[in-house]
């Protein structure tokens, strides 16, 4: 199997999309509320010409989905200040690949990805329930803070603010 992480390009933003879609979906029908409203192919576009929209590519063919921002969140101010920091955001594994360490692999490649710019830490929040926290635990991160966060929707929720600390290479 011949894998490749590396950013997205426009002409592959569909498919990403596609992918983030599919699990979006698969959560909601789950009762996980991660992701309020889907992202549009507006803001993946975006992204991809941010240069924060990236792939996991196995065989040549998209099996996941990351964006790797370095941005203020302004719903952790409390919690980490107004620092930029980097953000492991909208991970999405292609459902055909579920369950064959893709998600484990894309955080690893973004984690490395941060580290090799010089950087010691990456940050993730995601809902406080269900399956992502102990997930995200297992992959090394360490719970910062919770709180309910009420988002532009109206919608509020249990969240959880969680840090990785990488080690130099």
């Amino acid at each position: 199997m011949n894998t490749l992480f590396r950013k997205v390009s426009i002409e592959e933003v569909s498919a990403a999309h596609f992918a983030y879609m599919s699990v979006y979906e698969w959560l909601n029908a789950k009762g996980v509320r991660q992701w309020l409203r889907p992202l549009s192919q507006e803001t993946f576009v975006d992204r991809q010409r941010d240069g924060q929209l990236f792939g996991l590519y196995i065989d040549k063919r998209m099996a996941a989905v990351v964006t790797l921002a370095f941005e203020v969140n302004t719903y952790w101010i409390e919690a980490i200040g107004y620092d930029n920091c980097w953000w492991i955001k909208s991970l999405a594994v292609v459902r055909a690949w579920r369950g064959a360490g893709i998600g484990k692999r894309v955080m690893q490649e973004c984690e490395a990805a941060v580290r090799d710019m010089g950087e010691g830490e990456v940050f993730i929040d995601c809902v406080d329930a269900g399956f992502l926290p102990d997930y995200y635990e297992g992959q090394g991160y360490e719970m910062l803070g919770h709180k309910e966060i009420t988002y532009p929707s109206g919608n509020a929720f249990q969240m959880v603010l969680m840090k990785k600390v990488l080690n130099p290479v």
